[in-house]
């Protein structure tokens, strides 16, 4: 198992994940010695706060394209109705025609 420090809080981990901790700004430490083996990345608040910031931007862009897909997809449904009705009522009248041309 390894350990990261963040200020005073110690963590006791797999090693595969030392990498993900640093990242996000906890120091590997030795388990014996305390010393530090990889500095962790420093991440501050002002970095969480423009991640958010971007990603809710993200997130409006990404509801105005699904409501607009929606609405599109509401006038192609009725675009098809409309053609699949079509199609069915010629189809009836052309069959009507062939009956009276038999009699």
């Amino acid at each position: 198992m390894s350990q990261v420090r963040k200020g005073n809080r110690i963590l006791t981990i797999e090693p595969h994940r030392v990498d993900d901790y640093v990242a996000r700004g906890y120091d590997h430490i030795d388990e014996e010695s305390g010393e530090v083996i990889k500095k962790g990345d420093p991440v501050s608040l002002a970095d969480f706060k423009r991640e958010y910031s971007s990603l809710k931007a993200q997130v409006k862009e990404k509801d105005a394209r699904i409501v607009e897909l929606e609405a599109q997809n509401a006038e192609l449904t009725t675009k098809v109705e409309e053609l699949e009705a079509g199609a069915k009522t010629p189809a009836k009248a052309s069959k009507a025609k062939k009956d009276t041309a038999e009699e």
